[in-house]
C-alpha cells in the first residue's frame, strides 16, 4: 500500500506550527511524529489515520 503525496502535503502543512516533526514510513502509510509520538498518518485512498491527540500526561488536543 502506498500513501497519497498530495495529503502527506496537505499533513505537513497543517503540523508546520506543532513543532519539530519527523515522518517514517509505517504500515504502508507515511506516518507525523511528534516528540517521537505517531501524530498522523497519510494513507492511500483510504484517507488520515488519526492519533491519539495527547500532549504530555493526560492532555487533550483537537487534533488535526
Amino acid at each position: 500500500m502506498a500513501f497519497d503525496p498530495g495529503l502527506a502535503a496537505l499533513l505537513r502543512r497543517k503540523l508546520a506550527d506543532a513543532g519539530p516533526v519527523a515522518e517514517r514510513r509505517m504500515f504502508g502509510a507515511l506516518s507525523s511524529m511528534l516528540d517521537g509520538n505517531m501524530a498522523s498518518g497519510a494513507l492511500d485512498d483510504a484517507g488520515i489515520s488519526g492519533g491519539t491527540g495527547r500532549r504530555g500526561r493526560g492532555a487533550r488536543s483537537s487534533g488535526v
